[in-house]
């Protein structure tokens, strides 16, 4: 019997990305003094968060429905697996007042068909996103489908700081192959379950006050955080 074995490197389509960022953490009263006036001004200062992607040569926001454009893979190029595709994303505190923050990010990961229905055969753990250091996993808060990354450092207003790095798609999906009878008599073909697939990433990106640093983030959530006399979280819990 003759086996017939397509190429995995060069059927597996470059995936859409998606990107849906959240700007919202919480608005705080600002109190500023003035000493000449004698006066004290309440105002309204919002605390906020973005996340953006190098795109050439600046880096251009991607909340909302603007998307990731994901422009190191030519549309016309085959995805490589194994391959560190670079993909530059990082998150700024740009709340309107001076307030330092602590972020997360949720990342949601899948594989599609053609026609849209999700695919829960293929792990969605092969999309491999390169994220930088100084950001923890919680485990708690993991799920198939799902990470969230803490920033263990409070971020000042006005600071950026990368997310992640690289975009990987590795190469045990090949691995997801079942042999079946081919179109010619005698013969049989190895099919890929990734033929045709898509994968999608999701991120969201939110804050906390750094203020009352433990409080603050039980809080907004749900998580036990310890945080040292640096303001650095040590520990993430239940």
């Amino acid at each position: 019997m003759k086996k017939i074995v397509k190429n995995p490197l060069i059927i597996l389509a470059a995936g859409l990305v998606i990107v849906a960022g959240s700007s919202v953490g919480a608005t705080r009263a600002a109190i500023t003094y003035s000493n000449e006036a004698e006066t004290v001004d309440f105002s309204t200062s919002k605390l906020s968060v973005d996340i953006r992607e190098l795109q050439g040569d600046e880096y251009v926001s991607i909340s909302g429905d603007n998307g990731l454009k994901f422009t190191s893979i030519a549309e016309d190029e085959s995805l490589k697996l194994g391959k560190a595709y670079p993909e530059n994303v990082v998150v700024v505190n740009d709340s309107t007042g001076a307030y330092d923050e602590y972020v997360r990010v949720v990342v949601r990961k899948a594989w599609k068909d053609a026609d849209g229905s999700k695919d829960t055969l293929l792990d969605p753990d092969l999309i491999e996103l390169g994220v930088t250091s100084g950001w923890e996993a919680s485990e708690a808060d993991d799920t198939a489908e799902q990470d969230v990354y803490y920033y263990t450092s409070p971020l000042a207003p006005g600071d950026t700081v990368q997310f992640m790095d690289t975009l990987t798609i590795n190469g045990k999906v090949t691995k997801y192959v079942k042999t079946v009878d081919g179109k010619t008599a005698g013969t049989v073909v190895n099919e890929y379950k990734y033929d045709n697939k898509t994968f999608f990433v999701e991120l969201k990106v939110d804050a906390v006050q750094a203020h009352n640093a433990e409080e603050s983030i039980l809080g907004a959530w749900g998580v036990n955080a310890t945080v040292n006399e640096d303001g650095n979280i040590t520990t993430l819990g239940n």
